[in-house]
């Protein structure tokens, strides 16, 4: 279960990273943010949401049948977080 909330969580952090590069969309302002970049977070939580409730079960037999794929995924996980986080330093 722990995988697959790392996946999660990693899915909704994506959506605010692919949310804070949009333009200004919407009419409207919440905690900082427009309603453009509003409405793509919330999607990617719930869609990350449903997609996790009923894919879990198939990640962790996955898993069980090949473990290193673990290990890959938080390779790929880190290489992006350094990736975002170089970015966000040389702004």
């Amino acid at each position: 279960m722990g995988a697959a909330c790392a996946i999660g969580i990693g899915g909704l952090l994506a959506a605010v990273a692919l949310a804070v590069t949009l333009l200004h969309l919407g009419d409207f302002d919440l905690g900082g943010i427009n309603g453009g970049q509003f409405a793509v977070m919330l999607a990617g939580g719930l869609i990350g949401g449903i997609f996790l409730r009923f894919a879990v079960d198939k990640f962790n037999r996955l898993l069980e049948r090949f473990p290193q794929l673990e290990t890959a995924a938080f390779v790929v996980a880190d290489w992006v977080g350094v990736k975002l986080l170089v970015l966000t330093l040389s702004h």
